[in-house]
């Protein structure tokens, strides 16, 4: 049946730098290892996620992620840059 709740996400990447972030290939392992268990538990609880202020780095992470996401996933996932007048209205648009 329908899913009496969903959850939708704003991650703020503002300050995501390669100092704090984990090394590629243990993202990579970590995406490998749990998504695939939370979408199996929980396949339809994500409604939402949006992704604000996402560096240019990010894309090199979320590159080495996608391939692990099913189209499903991947199709409630907005990633945005840093234009904070344009990210408002379009995070309007999508929740």
């Amino acid at each position: 049946g329908k899913v009496p709740c969903q959850l939708t996400a704003i991650l703020d990447l503002d300050g995501f730098r390669t100092s704090n972030q984990i090394p590629l290939s243990q993202t990579v392992g970590l995406a490998r290892k749990y998504i695939p268990k939370v979408l199996g538990a929980y396949p339809e609880v994500l409604g939402r996620v949006v992704v604000v202020n996402a560096p240019w780095l990010f894309n090199t992470v979320w590159s080495a992620i996608t391939p692990f996401l099913p189209e499903r996933v991947l199709s409630k996932i907005t990633i945005m840059g840093g234009n904070k007048s344009k990210n408002h209205k379009k995070i309007l648009s999508v929740v």
